[in-house]
Parts: structure tokens; sequence; C-alpha cells
């Protein structure tokens, strides 16, 4: 299970919006607390539809102006109950549908002012929590007077609230790894603001229970706030991330910008992790930021464009088509009273299976089954709806093997399928330049591969009785 806290000021912005979309696809995450949003209220639906329809979301707009906290969680994976709701934090317990992991989770936007926090340090102690409690997100706190490097320099006042908290209700920092600081205001050297005001906090039975987990500070990227993210599988994560590198599928040449000087970002935001103040440094993670706004609203503009043109060059050219079929139908239906069926007479006598090969068809799926139909998969097919191509399960089977053994099995013993599994996306290929007929487009169904396995399966399976049905002529 992933956990994310990211404060991500502004989230009008539509590069941002598209930053925090392709976040929680690349890392899968089940949980996320989106901070200091700056979203009116009436425009909210409009954002959260370009997140997906497939998140459930929690905010606080009625104790927060412009929704100081969201709340964005995947129900099937995860199960959410809020237990309190105020302006600087939500409280809820979390249950994963996938393991065993419960805990209280608190997430948090502390004010910027120090009187205006005294309220939120008020109700942390104040909370009732029996197991694994979990604190995490901006608290807009320092917590030692190496949190901040140039500014205004930290003293006592600032910190003793904090301080006093956290040994009143018995948390500790939970092991950091990655971005030393969490923010920064990017700007010149001689003006540039480290601090660390990002926490996870973890209490007594949270290390008990969950000793090991670490909170990773992911590098910003575009934002000045570094995503803290929280996994209960942290070797899986790292594996697939190291090697996805190696089998990325090609893209257009705007993605494939966009990669490059993503990955360009990271490189100098990793160096000036080390060289906080290296003008050359800032100057060239600048430009880079610039560089990627600009080139996401190029994608976006590409992809309205796209779809307006698929829309009149399919939706439009189709309809006559479609239009002349059903009123074909119809006509072919009025002709006869009853729809020709299967006459159960000629049913009855034809070949029919033995116990022995109907028992055939039942027997269980195994494990060897599902794996060399994996193996056998083209790697060059397209992917389905999630992007994961054949050649994504044949790299990465030594981690998610088991996962889409249980699955396909799964399926097989209830019948029952995800609706993200069953989902297939038809396409059309011209099968020539230009095209203006229907007859000049070859349709194509992009599958999820989890589909094909199971699809495979089934098939090889029919194949061991087929010809003692359906006659060679």
């Amino acid at each position: 299970m992933i956990i994310v806290s990211w404060n991500i000021r502004e989230l009008n912005k539509s590069f941002k919006q598209q930053e925090l979309k392709k976040f929680l696809l690349s890392n899968k995450v089940d949980l996320i607390a989106v901070l200091e949003t700056r979203v009116k209220k009436h425009r909210v639906q409009k954002i959260r539809m370009k997140i997906g329809i497939d998140w459930h979301f929690k905010d606080n707009y009625e104790n927060a102006p412009n929704g100081r906290i969201w709340l964005i969680w995947k129900e099937a994976n995860i199960h959410v109950a809020v237990l309190e709701n105020i302006d600087q934090m939500i409280h809820c317990l979390v249950k994963d549908k996938n393991s065993a992991f419960t805990s209280y989770i608190t997430f948090v936007y502390g004010l910027h002012i120090t009187k205006d926090r005294i309220p939120l340090w008020r109700s942390l102690r104040n909370m009732q929590t029996t197991g694994p409690w979990l604190i995490i997100g901006d608290l807009n706190s320092v917590l030692n007077v190496d949190d901040r490097v140039n500014g205004i320099p930290v003293h006592q006042a600032e910190i003793i609230d904090f301080q006093s908290c956290l040994d009143d209700i018995g948390v500790g920092q939970i092991t950091k790894r990655g971005s030393s600081f969490s923010w920064c205001n990017k700007r010149d050297a001689d003006v540039r603001i480290h601090s660390h005001i990002d926490w996870a906090l973890g209490n007594a039975d949270w290390f008990n229970v969950y000793n090991g987990v670490e909170a990773i500070y992911i590098l910003p990227g575009c934002l000045d706030h570094t995503p803290i993210m929280i996994n209960t599988d942290v070797r899986k994560l790292q594996l697939i991330q190291q090697q996805t590198r190696d089998i990325q599928q090609e893209h257009s040449s705007v993605d494939q910008k966009l990669i490059q000087l993503r990955e360009t970002l990271k490189e100098v935001q990793g160096k000036l992790n080390e060289d906080y103040f290296n003008n050359q440094l800032i100057e060239d993670e600048r430009r880079t930021l610039k560089s990627i706004e600009k080139w996401e609203e190029i994608q976006e503009q590409i992809m309205r464009q796209k779809s307006r043109a698929t829309w009149i060059q399919l939706g439009d050219c189709n309809t006559k088509h479609f239009h002349a079929y059903m009123k074909a139908r119809q006509a072919r239906n009025k002709e006869t009273d009853e729809l020709p069926g299967i006459d159960v007479n000629i049913a009855r006598n034809g070949p029919c299976l033995t116990l022995a090969k109907r028992q055939q068809l039942l027997h269980a799926v195994t494990p060897e089954e599902i794996c060399q139909i994996v193996k056998n998969l083209p790697n060059d097919k397209a992917p389905g709806m999630d992007g994961y191509p054949a050649k994504f399960f044949k790299e990465f089977w030594p981690l998610i093997g088991q996962e889409v053994i249980e699955t396909v099995q799964q399926f097989f013993q209830t019948g029952k399928l995800l609706k993200e599994i069953n989902c297939t996306t038809v396409t059309l290929i011209p099968k020539m330049k230009n095209p203006s007929y229907v007859k000049e487009f070859r349709p194509i169904a992009c599958c999820s591969t989890m589909y094909k396995i199971i699809a495979k399966l089934l098939t090889n399976r029919l194949k061991l009785v087929v010809d003692l049905l359906v006659g060679h002529s």
C-alpha cells in the first residue's frame, strides 16, 4: 500500500494537475493527501474529473476556505473512515483490502503563523487512538535549528510548541530517506531558502507493527514541496522504479521531450540536494521548470486537437454507416416474427463430450499454465487502457507473478472479473492514406494483458475439445 502527502499549492494550474495525475499513475498510489490546493469550491468537480473517475474524494471545505486538504483514495484497494475533519487536519482510520495493514492516519496542513497552529496542537493532544498512528503532512513547523538554511534563523519560540506536542502525544519521526529538506522557494542563491516543514511521524504502536517502513522524500520536480511517500512494501516499489527505465515504450516527440526534461530536472535537483546554493544549478533548475511547463501546455493542446479530430473523423463519418446498419437490421427483423435460434434436437443428437473431457475442461488452472501463457505473449502488442504491455509482466514476473497468478485463479473460481481488467479500447486504424469510408479502417481491440491471459487460458481449454464438437468442414 502506498500513502502520500504532497503540498501542491495552486492546483488550479493545468500543468500541476498533469503532474499530480502522472505521479498517481506512475507510483500506483492508493491514498494521497493534496495540501494547500487553493481551489475555489465551484471549480472542484472539473479538476477532479481530470484526475480520474476511479478516485474517491474527501475535503475540508466546510471548515477551511479553498479546501486546504484533499483526501484522495482508491476505494477498490483501501477503506477510509474519516473520524475527524477540521480546518488543519483530517483524521481517519485506513484499512488495506489487500493486506493486513490498518492504521490511524492524520493528514495535516498547519497554518503559517505560529499562534494559528495552537488549535492544531490542541487537537492532536485530544486525539484518542489505540493502535498504530501515522501523522503526515505539511505542518509548517521546524523541529530543530538545522531544519532551515538561509532565511530567518530558527528561534526556540518557533519550535517549542511543536516539540512539546510531539512529547505529549508520544510520536517520533519515521526513518527518512531522500531529499534533505522538504521545501524550497526556488530563488537565486543569495535569497534561496531550504527548510524541513513536512513531516511523517509515528507513535510507539506504529514502530512496533511497521518497523522498517520508511518515509521517502521524493525530489519535488516542478513544485516547491517534496512529496512524502510511505510504502508498506518498499522493496517492490524500488525494484520496479529502478528497472522500468529499460522497458519504456516509444513516445511521441512531445512525450519524449517531457521525459528528457524530467530526467534533467531530477539530475539537477539531485545535485542541488548536495550543493544548495550553486548559482549554475539554480539557473538550470529554473530554466528546466519553465521548459516543462511550456511543453506540458503544448501537450495538452495537442491532446485537445486530437480528441476533436478523432470525433470529427470517426464520429461523424461513422454516423451514416451506423444508421444504415440499424435500419437494415430493423427491416430484417420485421420480415420474420421469430429470430432464428438453436435447434434443440440437432444439438441433442450431435456429438457430446465424455465425462473425462468435461472434467478436463473443469480442471483447476495451474500456475505453470499461467506462466507459460505469459511467456508466449508477444511483446509488441498494443497494451490496454492501463498501459502495461506483456513485456512489463515478463520483466517483473519475479515481483508481480504471484499476484497475477492469484488474480487469474480467483476469476476461474468465482466467475467475477474486475471492471478494470474487463475493459477494452476499440481503435480504428486506417488501411490507406486519407481514408474516407468505414471499410478503409481496420478495427483493433486493445485489451489489458490480464484479460489476454484469461482469454488465452479459455482458448487453450477449448482447443482440447473443439474438434470433437465441430466438423472440419
